[in-house]
């Protein structure tokens, strides 16, 4: 009974320094951990001299609101010592010296400059906080308890979301209660699930005080100091400000406690992300091409009277943009071919096998037996094979009579082929022969003219009710691509994630508890959780109220060409014999080429140059290194940015708001 009385006689302080401060409901209150502001990388440093050295000090460093125009008065950094290790003479002599009033005492709380709300910012805006508070036992003059980590106890923090229940703005109190005695403010624990981030948990007004279940836990660390002539200890620890995008992005779970369902570890599959990654994102991407290049089209041969070309030019330009189109639909729909092929055969193996035709260990289910008749009946229409072998340059191969069949047909030396090329596919001439170093069939996805593929969708095929009529080929794929995977993986899962959600920008409250647990005896000792923290909220990295750090690149002095000749090109580039040959192809081409390049008819006018290859020297591939001058392309950029913001600001109307200039005087003579 005694040890049990000593394990839950204990409460958490904030620093010795800030007990006599009458002080409540603000940051530095006795009875709540304290959150110390610091400024500058070199901020731990800084604390361990100023806990050190000058802890009466502490309160100078107290966090309070502050922006950008009217920052927190500057604590006293000047009187405090170098951040060396103190030995036991010097730190006596130190204390011995202000014992005797030979160095300044304690310093004051600061005053707040800015009206508004505790904002923290994060380590970017060269703002740094920490948590510091005291764990002491609860007898006359509260001594430090000793933590035995021998024994497996730990000092740790959490931190909690805050949530007014009546629309409370500004700084609240988060125990606070109506006149009924309900509270006015909710608690959500932070949980983490995975690499993913997390959640909040609901914690009930009467488990404030308690650790919930996951409950993410960060670390403090001791510090010791002497005051009154007492040795005390200071547990410290860096609050996570930087992670402000996980905690506001994470979602809120159900009132009884329980995750969101978003969060089901089921759901989303990353073999369905694999999917959508390698399949359904390049096919969509190749249709919306398709969709560009049909309004382009249509508006050519739309344009308005005295712009109107001869029906020849027409007929010329037409022909040569779908030409382009057709062989970048064809290599990407080999690509989205191989990586189809290789997701069945590692993640649905029974498909695969049956679409073989060989024999497979088990019958197919019900949704593996949707996907195969999809695969077997999606085919290219009628409209798309006559046009490809009538209307422009035939095509003397072979064309993919269904997907399956496509799949089959690109066995795995005609997926080495289409991965090695060096060189991009092109649509064969007049001629109509295949060009050899690729498959010699044809499975085209997406086209500007016309739906390329028949749907072939099984007629009895369950629907998915987050699918709704229509249902394009790309969808209805990889809802039978998810229906049909096996609950036990048979190859590597892939490391994907869902993306994160985005952080809303609504204002969100913290608060920190000190937590000290002690595992040996649970059943006996309960965790000693402490009351929360001033509560805060967490700045965005584009926050207006934010500081920023002063960044300074000093541009070339002497810019005429004998200036600029003298800096050494210590940029390079490795450019592969690919790249080489784009190279080349580029160096001769201009701005207005590029800008004619995507500009539609009569303006439009392909870029200059044949098709580019790998640059060879004796039919050996060699590469480049290229250097560049590092000061000559600061000015490009610098030039660039100016030309772009210029231009961009007919839309934003910001060039008020860019820059400030202020005029500089030069030394005569000077060089720097």
């Amino acid at each position: 009974m005694v040890a049990h009385h000593r394990h839950t006689d204990l409460r958490w302080m904030a620093p010795h320094p800030m007990w006599f401060d009458g002080a409540t409901g603000l940051n530095g209150a006795p009875g709540r951990p304290a959150i110390l502001r610091f400024k500058g990388d070199s901020f731990m440093e800084e604390m361990m001299s100023l806990v050190e050295t000058r802890p009466e000090a502490l309160p100078a460093w107290l966090a309070v609101p502050e922006t950008w125009r009217a920052p927190m008065p500057e604590p006293p950094r000047n009187e405090l010592t170098p951040s060396e290790p103190l030995s036991r003479a010097r730190a006596r002599r130190v204390q011995l010296a202000r014992r005797r009033g030979l160095v300044s005492g304690a310093a004051p709380k600061p005053t707040s400059q800015a009206e508004g709300d505790l904002k923290l910012f994060q380590p970017a805006q060269d703002r740094f906080y920490i948590i510091a508070s005291q764990l002491v036992c609860a007898r006359p003059g509260l001594p430090d308890h000793r933590i035995q980590p021998a024994q497996d106890e730990r000092a740790r923090f959490v931190v909690r979301r805050l949530v007014p229940t009546d629309g409370t703005t500004g700084e609240f109190d988060p125990d606070a209660k109506d006149a009924s005695g309900n509270d006015l403010v909710e608690e959500y624990a932070f949980v983490p699930f995975g690499d993913t981030g997390g959640w909040w948990q609901r914690v009930a007004p009467s488990a404030r005080t308690q650790l919930q279940p996951n409950e993410e836990r960060l670390g403090l660390f001791p510090s010791s100091y002497r005051t009154d002539g007492r040795k005390r200890r200071l547990l410290l620890g860096a609050l996570p400000i930087a992670r402000r995008e996980a905690y506001v992005g994470a979602a809120i779970g159900a009132p009884d406690g329980s995750p969101p369902p978003a969060l089901d570890p089921a759901s989303p599959d990353p073999r369905t992300l694999l999917w959508q990654t390698e399949v359904s994102a390049p096919w969509a991407a190749l249709e919306e091409q398709a969709q560009n290049l049909r309004t382009a089209l249509i508006e050519e041969f739309n344009a308005p009277p005295g712009m109107d070309p001869s029906p020849a030019e027409l007929e010329a330009s037409a022909r040569e943009q779908l030409t382009q189109f057709q062989a970048r639909a064809a290599h990407i729909g080999w690509l989205i071919l191989i990586d189809a092929r290789r997701f069945l055969q590692a993640h649905l193996p029974v498909v695969w096998a049956s679409l073989q035709g060989l024999p497979t260990p088990r019958d197919l289910t019900s949704p593996e037996a949707f996907l195969r008749t999809a695969l077997l009946n999606i085919s290219p229409s009628g409209d798309l094979v006559d046009v490809l072998n009538t209307a422009f340059p035939p095509y003397d191969g072979q064309f993919a009579s269904s997907f399956a069949d496509g799949l089959l047909s690109m066995t795995d030396a005609n997926a080495q082929a289409v991965e090695t090329a060096e060189t991009a596919f092109e649509w064969p001439d007049a001629a109509g022969a295949p060009t050899p170093d690729y498959p010699g069939f044809v499975w085209m996805p997406a086209h500007p003219d016309f739906e390329p593929l028949t749907s072939g969708l099984p007629s009895t095929w369950d629907r998915p009710t987050h699918l709704t009529p229509p249902v394009g080929i790309i969808q209805a794929i990889e809802a039978l691509v998810a229906a049909a995977l096996p609950d036990a993986p048979t190859a590597p899962v892939p490391d994907l994630r869902p993306p994160r959600p985005i952080a809303r920008n609504e204002e969100m409250w913290f608060t920190v508890r000190c937590v000290f647990e002690r595992p040996n005896c649970t059943g006996f000792a309960a965790p000693v959780v402490s009351a929360p923290s001033a509560p805060f909220q967490m700045a965005s990295f584009f926050d207006p109220d934010a500081p920023t750090r002063d960044i300074r690149i000093p541009m070339p002095i002497d810019i005429s060409p004998a200036g600029l000749r003298k800096f050494r090109k210590g940029a390079g580039f490795i450019v592969s014999d690919m790249f080489c040959g784009q190279f080349g192809r580029f160096k001769k081409t201009t701005l207005g080429d590029l800008v004619r390049s995507v500009l539609p008819w009569p303006l439009h006018k392909d870029l200059p140059g044949a098709q580019a290859t790998p640059c060879k020297s004796g039919g050996n591939p060699f590469g480049l290194m290229i250097s560049l001058s590092i000061p000559i392309v600061t000015i490009c950029a610098f030039l660039l940015m100016m030309i772009m913001v210029a231009l961009l600001d007919i839309v934003f109307r910001w060039m008020p708001f860019l820059f400030s200039v202020f005029r500089i005087e030069l030394k005569k003579g000077a060089k720097d």
